[in-house]
């Protein structure tokens, strides 16, 4: 059996709307961190590093070690080129934030750090998203090549990520939102919409 969902550009457009008024609290938050990121624009500079790290862990409640994950970044930036492989959509650089400084998953954070400097290229792993992505796969949507990449999403590893995004993109394409996808921010904000 397969499960057609399908999404209007109007539809789209209504839904994400609707969620900026009823959900007015993530519309401020998703402001500040935009702010945030044009105050702030270097990742090899702890001061701005910090600010960003802080405004993520306090909207969004990662609870990562903020001066860890600020040491861990600048050292990314400065050692790796991490602005270049953010550019370049490299998802490895998702495992070396989430996981080179510490024994914590701090996997989701690593997800919204990078989806915030690049949203176009990094989709947020958020529990909601996945709920509904696991729900959709139960009724059939996804293709049974991708089917079997939900089992490893859960997996610690750049191949989780790696998943991931490609249940992401199904998703875009399946449900017709490929000609208007602006960013995988703006499709995670209709789907908590």
């Amino acid at each position: 059996m397969t499960y057609k969902f399908q999404v209007t550009q109007q539809e789209f457009e209504f839904i994400f709307q609707a969620r900026n008024i009823l959900l007015v609290r993530y519309a401020i938050q998703e402001v500040e961190c935009q702010q945030c990121k044009k105050e702030h624009p270097c990742n090899y500079n702890p001061k701005d590093v910090y600010a960003k790290v802080s405004i993520l862990n306090t909207n969004y409640s990662t609870r990562v070690p903020v001066d860890t994950m600020v040491s861990n970044i600048t050292n990314l930036a400065t050692n790796k080129g991490l602005d270049k492989l953010l550019l370049e959509g490299d998802l490895s650089i998702i495992t070396n934030i989430a996981y080179a400084t510490s024994k914590r998953d701090n996997f989701s954070f690593a997800t919204k750090y990078c989806a915030l400097l690049v949203p176009d290229k990094y989709p947020i792993y958020d529990n909601l998203v996945w709920k509904f992505f696991c729900h959709l796969n139960k009724l059939g949507f996804f293709d049974k090549a991708t089917k079997k990449k939900f089992t490893n999403v859960n997996k610690n590893g750049s191949k989780a990520y790696n998943n991931y995004v490609d249940i992401y993109n199904e998703f875009i394409d399946k449900s017709g939102m490929r000609p208007f996808f602006q960013s995988y921010r703006k499709v995670d904000e209709y789907i908590w919409g």
